[in-house]
């Protein structure tokens, strides 16, 4: 079933999500019951045929309440040991993995202190 002009420009103008709220919608318009009752409402009032469009949005905390009160310094730190560790999985991980069916489990491995999340103290 095609969109009027009126419910295409409504999802057109959601910004970056317009492609997954329509995927939402076109369920809602197939059978409400495959999409949850917070979506049922929302396409209620987003589409409420009286020309407001008027949609319940619900409130983004900011990025700062999200940190669980860590500071931006910490994040920074933190941010910086989990990316070490990323590369040192990239460029060292092959050392640590087992691969090799045949090896003998009493060899001796090469050692990667770098690759163990301790390293950073995490």
């Amino acid at each position: 079933m095609a969109l009027s002009a009126r419910e295409e420009a409504i999802l057109s103008s959601l910004g970056p999500n317009s492609g997954y709220v329509r995927d939402m919608y076109e369920r809602y318009r197939r059978d409400p019951s495959l999409v949850g009752s917070a979506w049922t409402e929302y396409f209620q009032h987003l589409l409420n045929g009286n020309g407001a469009g008027a949609a319940t949005v619900a409130v983004v905390p900011e990025p700062q309440a999200l940190g669980g009160g860590i500071s931006d310094s910490t994040s920074a730190e933190l941010q910086s040991r989990a990316s070490q560790l990323i590369s040192a999985y990239r460029s060292r991980g092959h050392l640590i993995a087992k691969i090799n069916p045949l090896q003998n489990a009493r060899m001796p491995r090469a050692s990667a202190d770098d690759l163990d999340p301790g390293y950073y103290t995490f």
